[in-house]
């Protein structure tokens, strides 16, 4: 909820730090892999769309950011709905 807002707010780099934690969180019990799934789509999805609007070596860092979040969610959840997203964001970026 709160990256959530701050991404709203403009406040990237503090919306990705909520996200981090909530990811965090939420990786260490498999009663939570759904909303799991969720955020590291979120973090890979808000980083895809701050590389879109950024140049130079910024758009490279989030786009890398944004890489690593998909391909991450892809190796833990391969054939989950967000995998399959996560998967198709990859080859837009690259």
């Amino acid at each position: 909820v709160l990256g959530n807002m701050d991404y709203r707010r403009g406040r990237i780099g503090t919306a990705m730090e909520h996200y981090r934690k909530a990811v965090e969180a939420a990786a260490s019990d498999t009663v939570f892999a759904d909303q799991h799934r969720s955020l590291v789509l979120q973090m890979g999805t808000v980083a895809a769309e701050v590389a879109d609007t950024a140049t130079g070596p910024a758009k490279q860092q989030w786009q890398k950011e944004a890489v690593t979040a998909f391909e991450q969610l892809v190796a833990k959840y391969p054939n989950s709905p967000e995998a399959n997203v996560a998967s198709g964001r990859v080859t837009e970026i690259r």
